[in-house]
């Protein structure tokens, strides 16, 4: 699945380039910020993965990148 403008356009104001989609969990589909640079250093720090409902694109509280590393480990 490709993002849509919503999602780049959040993952731009993080100062990301764009985002790619990881897979659907808890009702989102979540994406993942890239960049488009392979030298741009990656952040270092706490997930910033972007969940989209089909309708808004959000940043994931800390809660629930929590929750969805735990789940992803488990598979």
């Amino acid at each position: 699945m490709k993002p849509n403008q919503t999602i780049i356009d959040l993952a731009k104001s993080y100062g990301f380039d764009d985002a790619e989609f990881e897979c659907e969990w808890n009702g989102y589909k979540v994406f993942n910020p890239t960049f488009d640079d392979p030298d741009k250093v990656v952040f270092i720090g706490k997930p910033i993965l972007i969940l989209y409902d089909g309708k808004n694109a959000r940043i994931a509280d800390e809660w629930e990148w929590q929750e969805y590393i735990d789940e992803i480990k488990e598979l």
